[in-house]
């Protein structure tokens, strides 16, 4: 299904907070996340963009939906010192056909992490599913992992019961040499990426095959496993 959109915008509210230290990401993220207050949430990164006109018009038709995920389409660019050049109509202009929760489900199950419900760039997120997560898990952060991104969107991928699309463009993601996820690729041994690659500090999880650096997906893997752990859910072997 897809979500309609009336052309009458709806300015959210918006107030900013700032935690009293410099946090790690995932520590910041469920900083974030304590203080959100709507019904759907969002993260957003400092390459990164909301198009202003484009966020009051999902405004307006979230309040057509109680679904749980809410996908919406992005646009991708790349910062000169990246390695890699971005076209910024390209995911934008995809009509691929959104797969069933189950499906998705499947291929996560199968360490085929094509598609996640990740609540930064690619979806917002109905936050009962936060509320639901941590009534069963007193005591825990929603946000968990090296990577809270994939980790929460292989989770939220099992906690949702329903999903819709949103046919417009919302998001635009930024990647240049000092991203994360480029840096694992691309420059291993640069001193943040290590935190994430080096074989030494982060031995890989006793279910991972042997890997040789540069090892961006490790991470990724060590996310979405975690997140199934999180939920007992048994991986495919």
């Amino acid at each position: 299904a897809q979500l309609a959109y009336r052309s009458e915008p709806c300015l959210p509210s918006c107030a900013v907070v700032k935690p009293e230290t410099v946090l790690p990401m995932t520590d910041n993220w469920n900083f974030a996340l304590s203080h959100a207050k709507g019904k759907y949430f969002t993260f957003l990164g400092d390459d990164d963009a909301l198009i202003p006109t484009e966020v009051e018009r999902l405004a307006t038709a979230l309040d057509q939906t109680d679904a749980d995920i809410v996908w919406h389409k992005r646009a991708t660019y790349s910062w000169p010192d990246s390695k890699s050049s971005g076209n910024f109509y390209q995911e934008a202009r995809r009509n691929d056909k959104r797969e069933k929760l189950d499906e998705q489900r499947k291929r996560v199950l199968a360490l085929d992490y094509t598609s996640l419900p990740i609540p930064y760039h690619d979806a917002v997120i109905n936050r009962r599913i936060v509320k639901s997560y941590l009534e069963s898990k007193p005591g825990s952060d929603f946000f968990t992992s090296r990577t809270p991104d994939y980790n929460s969107g292989a989770r939220i991928l099992f906690l949702a019961q329903t999903q819709i699309e949103y046919p417009r463009t919302v998001f635009v993601s930024g990647a240049s040499s000092s991203s994360n996820g480029k840096l694992t690729w691309s420059d291993p041994m640069h001193p943040r990426a290590r935190e994430f690659t080096d074989l030494d500090q982060n031995p890989p999880p006793g279910w991972m095959p042997k890997v040789e650096v540069p090892i961006g997906f490790l991470w990724l893997h060590e996310a979405v496993e975690d997140a199934l752990m999180q939920l007992d859910i048994p991986r495919s072997n």
